[in-house]
């Protein structure tokens, strides 16, 4: 097993109707989540007055660029 420990997004997931009458997600970041150290699952942190229902996800997280400004 690897010593890296994974990363991931905690993600809410909310649909919305484009103006094409298209229903796509979109995706609001509640939390993190790191690969438990045996390898069996995750440990998901959700900070403080985060309320949460319904459909969420993890996906890895990616590197972000830096704001410009």
């Amino acid at each position: 097993m690897s010593n890296k420990q994974n990363t991931y997004d905690v993600l809410k997931v909310e649909e919305y109707t484009t103006d094409n009458g298209e229903v796509k997600p979109r995706f609001h970041r509640v939390g993190v989540a790191f690969d438990n150290q045996d390898g069996d699952g995750q440990t998901i942190i959700i900070p403080e007055g985060i309320s949460v229902s319904g459909r969420i996800v993890t996906k890895a997280r990616k590197e972000r660029e830096a704001d410009a400004g």
